[in-house]
């Protein structure tokens, strides 16, 4: 069975009740391009964006 990138934020996004779409609608980025950037695991050692959307996604509840 294949394994989903980045489970945790996709996760943790439904777990809050935020759509993916909604992540790239604040980040000012195409819903395809949240996607793609979301189909490889972010690196062990955050960069600048990935702790950018993981802030964004802590930030956004339901």
């Amino acid at each position: 069975m294949k394994k989903v990138a980045n489970t945790e934020v996709r996760t943790t996004a439904k777990e809050k009740g935020v759509r993916l779409w909604e992540i790239a609608e604040h980040l000012k980025i195409s819903d395809p391009t949240i996607t793609r950037k979301l189909s490889k695991e972010l690196p062990d050692r955050p960069t600048e964006k990935s702790r950018k959307y993981l802030r964004l996604l802590m930030s956004l509840q339901r």
